[in-house]
C-alpha cells in the first residue's frame, strides 16, 4: 500500500469529514457560477455598446479568477487525497500539470480584468464638475443625449435608472460616469474605486505567493534552496501578505459581499 492510499483510508478522515469538504467544494462551485451571473447582468450597463473579445477579462473578471482557483484546489485534492503516487506519473502527471499551469494563466488574466474595472471605475466623477444635468431625475427617458442611463447599487451591481429610483440622489450631489451612462451616489462611488483597487491588490498579492512557492519547489528540487534563499522568500511572502491585508484594509467597514 502507498504513503498516498494508506491517506485515504486513515481513521484521523471518518466519512464524514469526506462529506463535509466536498459539500464545501460544491458550495464553493456555487459561488463561482454566482460570479459568473453577476459578472455577465453587470457587463449588460457597463459594455452596452458593444463586447469584443479584449473585453473578456474585463467582463469575467471575477468568475476567471474563481474558477481558476477553484481548478486548482480540485487538482490539489486529486493529487493528495484521489490518486495513489503509484498513478501519478506520465501522460496523468503531465496532463494534471498542463491544468495548473493553464490555471495559473488565467489567474493572471484575472488579473488583468480587475486592472480594466479599476480604470473604469476612475472615470466617475461629482457632477457638479460637469455640465451635465445637476438633478438625477433628469437623465430617466434617455434624458439627456438619447442614452439609457443605469444606477450603480454597488460595484457590478446596476439597475435601470427609472423616475423612482432617481430619488435616492440628492440633486447636485451625485456622481456621474459619462461613458458607461451611469449614476451613483458620491460616497458609493468612492467606494467601488476601492473595492475595484482592493480586487487588483488582493489577485496581484496571491499570485505573487504563487509564483514564490513555485520558485521555492523548483529550488529545492534542484538542491539550490540555500539559507538565505530561505529567508528571502518567506520575507517577499510576508511583504504579499501585508499587501493583501492592506488591500482588505482599503474597504473600510464594510467590505465587498459575495
Amino acid at each position: 500500500m502507498t504513503a498516498s492510499s494508506s491517506r485515504k483510508t486513515d481513521s484521523r478522515f471518518p466519512a464524514r469529514f469526506t462529506v463535509f469538504k466536498y459539500v464545501l467544494y460544491g458550495l464553493l462551485l456555487v459561488n463561482t457560477l454566482y460570479f459568473l451571473a453577476e459578472d455577465y447582468t453587470a457587463a449588460g450597463y457597463t459594455f452596452r455598446n458593444g463586447i469584443t473579445l479584449g473585453d473578456m477579462a474585463e467582463i469575467f473578471a471575477t468568475f476567471i479568477d474563481s474558477i481558476s482557483w477553484f481548478v486548482l484546489l480540485i487538482v490539489f485534492e486529486l493529487e493528495t487525497s484521489i490518486l495513489s503516487d503509484a498513478r501519478l506519473k506520465g501522460t496523468l502527471k503531465w496532463g494534471l500539470s498542463g491544468i495548473v499551469a493553464v490555471a495559473y494563466a488565467f489567474t493572471l488574466l484575472a488579473w488583468t480584468g480587475y486592472a480594466g474595472n479599476y480604470r473604469m471605475m476612475q472615470g466617475f466623477q461629482p457632477v457638479q464638475t460637469t455640465s451635465l444635468p445637476q438633478n438625477p431625475c433628469k437623465y430617466t427617458d434617455g434624458a439627456p443625449d438619447g442614452q439609457n442611463w443605469a444606477l450603480a447599487n454597488d460595484l457590478d451591481r446596476y439597475e435601470p435608472l427609472d423616475p423612482v429610483n432617481c430619488r435616492r440622489l440628492a440633486p447636485g450631489d451625485f456622481s456621474v460616469h459619462p461613458d458607461i451612462h451611469i449614476l451613483a451616489d458620491t460616497g458609493l462611488a468612492a467606494r467601488m474605486r476601492r473595492l475595484s483597487l482592493t480586487d487588483v491588490v488582493n489577485a496581484g498579492a496571491w499570485l505573487l505567493i504563487v509564483l514564490i512557492l513555485q520558485a521555492d519547489v523548483l529550488l529545492h528540487l534542484s538542491g539550490a534552496l540555500t539559507q538565505p534563499l530561505i529567508w528571502i522568500s518567506i520575507g517577499l511572502k510576508a511583504r504579499s501578505l501585508r499587501r493583501y491585508r492592506s488591500g482588505l484594509f482599503l474597504l473600510g467597514p464594510a467590505g465587498r459581499m459575495g
